[in-house]
């Protein structure tokens, strides 16, 4: 049909075994319903409208070139079926898309949902230079697959939930405001590609994020994760005024960055590894319960900030660990430095009953206090120095092997403590006057 015009009111049009296709034609449905049995339906530079209306496709093709379905308050369910759009739009407004077995494609198309739902369920939806956008709406994923390539997923006070399912992104972008992501035994895949939250929620319970040369920012907003895993390759996790709380979890960097600005980053019974990467806190505060901190050739800075760990560890393999105005708090805790610097400025470390472990290392305080309780500091081939700091020591040990303990205008206390040292040098400075040299 061409240059027609095919409207139905209160009307069923049903297409058995059939073809029906529209060339730069309408075809508006109100309170009516259009059903397709292994059937085809073809648009091409026409209008598909429904009003109230149903569109049902089982074993069915539904195809748009250069052409618009618009659905308001109305149902669009696919059984087996296919909607493929290309240079397309279908816009939702008060509506369902309903997917069981089925596919829909866009291609160089846009995808609106306005307080609508889209449901996959054993299905495939997948973008290319395409936009899907929700508004006030909801789309689900049970077992079915969403691939974005080259593509935008945006998500304005809406939900998008995967249920055994996967979201992969190629190049692409998926932005949420004021949304919620949520996985469950789920993966979501980035390559090259942006993970955006701003006052949204992003969990994940049983499942993988993985983010390659791609970026996850999270502006006022929150990441949790149970038994799942977030790995992050060549990529960047920013985090402003937000929240990251791990359990039982696993977050991996490699050759990657780790940015927190007011923010909080929570592990329970959880890993947080850096290889070759940057962990970065500005007024924010890292807190570790029953887990493990590792960082293999890499930093970890806090300005103003805190490190907490309650039976937990803390490894440094060729690694720098520096605090500016921050704290580093040790309870049943084991904080290990190898080939490693550990520097405190106008910074407190607290160990109770924990262990510090120096092996080749160094450790620097600057206006700095090191105070130990019923703990243990082990140095081997390694550096203790103190400049206008103090180091004290309660029910605890100070061990040096074949290292140094310099301070220079410092204090250093032990009560029913013990300093032991084995082959090692003790040096204590202290400026008598100004224009005098130190005295030894």
């Amino acid at each position: 049909m061409t240059n027609l015009t095919l409207a139905l009111d209160n009307s069923t049009l049903a297409l058995d075994n059939s073809t029906l296709a529209l060339d730069k034609s309408t075809l508006s449905r109100g309170n009516s319903t259009l059903a397709l049995d292994n059937s085809t339906l073809a648009l091409d530079n026409s209008t598909l409208a429904l009003d109230n209306s149903t569109l049902a496709l089982d074993n069915s093709t539904l195809a748009l070139d250069h052409s618009t379905l618009a659905l308001d308050n109305s149902t669009l369910a696919l059984d087996n079926s296919t909607l493929a759009l290309d240079h397309s739009t279908l816009a939702l407004d008060n509506s369902t898309l309903a997917l069981d077995n089925s596919t829909l494609a866009l291609d160089n198309s846009t995808l609106a949902l306005d307080q609508s739902t889209l449901a996959l369920d054993n299905s495939t939806l997948v973008l290319d230079n395409s936009t899907l956008v929700l508004d006030n709406s909801t789309l689900a994923l049970d077992n079915s697959t969403l691939a974005l390539d080259q593509s935008t997923l945006a998500l304005d006070n809406s939900t998008l939930a995967l249920d055994n399912s996967t979201l992969a992104l190629d190049n692409s972008t998926l932005a949420l405001d004021n949304s919620t992501l949520a996985l469950d035994n789920s993966t979501l895949a980035l390559d090259n590609s942006s993970l955006a939250l701003d006052n949204s929620t992003l969990a994940l319970d049983n499942s993988t994020l993985a983010l390659d040369n791609s970026t996850l920012a999270l502006d006022n907003s929150t990441l949790v994760l149970d038994n799942s895993t977030l790995a992050l390759d060549n990529s960047t996790l920013a985090l402003d005024n937000s929240t990251l709380a791990l359990d039982n979890s696993t977050l991996a960097l490699d050759n990657s960055s780790l940015a927190l600005d007011n923010s909080t980053l929570a592990l329970d019974n959880s890993t947080l590894a850096l290889d070759n990467s940057t962990l970065a806190l500005d007024n924010s505060t890292l807190v570790l319960d029953n887990s493990t901190l590792a960082l293999d050739n890499s930093p970890l800075v806090l300005d103003n900030s805190t490190l907490a760990l309650d039976n937990s560890t803390l490894v440094l393999d060729n690694s720098t660990l520096a605090l500016d105005n921050s704290t580093l708090a040790l309870d049943n805790s084991t904080l290990a430095l190898d080939n490693s610097t550990l520097a405190l400025d106008n910074s407190p470390l607290v160990l109770d009953n924990s262990t510090l472990a120096l092996d080749n290392s160094t450790l620097v305080l600057d206006n700095s206090t090191l105070a130990l309780d019923n703990s243990t500091l082990a140095l081997d081939n390694s550096t203790l120095a103190l400049d206008n700091s103090t180091l004290a020591l309660d029910n605890s040990t100070l061990a040096l092997d074949n290292s140094t303990l310099a301070l220079d205008n410092s204090t250093l206390a032990l009560d029913n403590s013990t300093l032991a040292l084995d082959k090692s040098k003790l040096s204590m400075y202290i400026h008598r006057k100004p224009n005098q040299k130190y005295q030894k």
